[in-house]
């Protein structure tokens, strides 16, 4: 299958699955925390500063409602 990602839409050859803005968030986020959390296991510990923020940046948008990571996803993301 070939698979084309556009946005946040993934394309197959023979149809269209939608990826919401949660499932490419959920993404981007487990990426970069997997990614600082093993840079910080074999580099240097300072690297889990950004898991640490990212933690704090989603504990606060459980009360708030607002997160930048969805602010640039829906500004940058195709009409509905």
């Amino acid at each position: 299958m070939v698979w084309i990602l556009s946005k946040t839409r993934v394309i197959e050859k023979y149809g269209v699955k939608v990826m919401n803005n949660r499932k490419v968030h959920d993404g981007i986020v487990g990426i970069v925390i997997f990614i600082c959390v093993a840079l910080g296991h074999y580099h240097e510990s300072f690297w889990l500063i950004i898991p640490a923020v990212l933690g704090l940046i989603l504990f606060q948008s459980a009360f708030s409602g607002f997160c930048p990571l969805y602010y640039a996803l829906d500004k940058i993301s195709p009409e509905k």
